[in-house]
């Protein structure tokens, strides 16, 4: 786990809140755009200059972060198609805020990252922070030649990080860059699907299953939703995903729901 470090005994408790919200909240952000690019869209890598598959418009998506029924916080995700060293591909962008009340104070969390995702060659490098306070962490990585290089600065602390990586490997599904090809799910299925996680700097794998056909009240209208079942790390989350692949919902463990909200 990346280290996170407080400056107190009080301080290094709230830090480890703040610290396993942002992790819960990240998970569940991973998993929803996992499935929206792993199960309900065409894969995006590995296709041929002609193939109308990779036709990456941009795009802006907003979800609420609700507990307990109150909005606590909003996700934005955008996605921004452009060309780097001649090649095609999307820079895909998150932004999210929180704010919570723990230990009797208010505490303000954010995460943001990028990623660049190219047509052919898949994703080539992220960026990832998450910041509550004066704490923050950041990891840096570049993948090239089947391996990734990542710097981590956290606390003052920097170490670097290499590891392996398979052609298959869903590379930082949170982003919505994966390049692994899963075809649509039907009713029961399980699919297994190797990840890896930005947050645990690992590989580790993602285990979904589509459960159930759910009506759904989105933004006052009736839609027909898909419901998947995610587990990573033991770790479970539900979503609601539409027929053209977008998450209108997700359940993330700790209380957390995001759901889909007008800009």
């Amino acid at each position: 786990m990346i280290p996170f470090y407080g400056n107190s005994s009080r301080g290094a408790s709230r830090t480890l809140i703040v610290v396993a919200i942002a992790i819960t909240l990240f998970w569940g952000m991973m998993v929803a755009l996992l499935l929206r690019r792993e199960v309900f869209l065409p894969r995006l890598a590995s296709l041929s200059v002609t193939n109308p598959a990779f036709s990456a418009v941009a795009s802006d998506t907003w979800m609420g972060i609700y507990f307990e029924n109150r909005q606590v916080g909003t996700v934005n995700v955008r996605t921004t198609p452009g060309t780097r060293n001649g090649e095609e591909g999307v820079t895909v962008s998150l932004n999210s805020h929180l704010r919570l009340n723990m230990l009797g104070e208010s505490n303000d969390l954010n995460v943001t990252g990028n990623a660049w995702f190219a047509r052919l060659s898949g994703l080539a490098g992220f960026y990832f922070e998450l910041r509550s306070g004066e704490h923050k962490t950041e990891v840096t990585a570049t993948i090239a030649d089947g391996l990734l290089k990542a710097d981590v600065n956290s606390g003052g602390e920097r170490f670097p990080v290499e590891w392996p990586i398979k052609d298959n490997v869903a590379l930082w599904n949170s982003m919505g860059t994966s390049t692994l090809n899963v075809p649509a799910m039907t009713m029961g299925q399980v699919y297994l699907v190797d990840t890896f996680d930005p947050m645990t700097m690992s590989l580790t794998q993602a285990r979904m299953t589509f459960i159930a056909e759910e009506p759904l009240l989105v933004e006052g209208k009736l839609i027909t939703t898909r419901v998947v079942s995610t587990d990573i790390s033991g770790i479970n989350s539900k979503a609601w995903v539409t027929d053209t692949g977008e998450v209108v919902k997700a359940e993330t463990p700790l209380g957390f729901t995001l759901l889909r909200m007008s800009a």
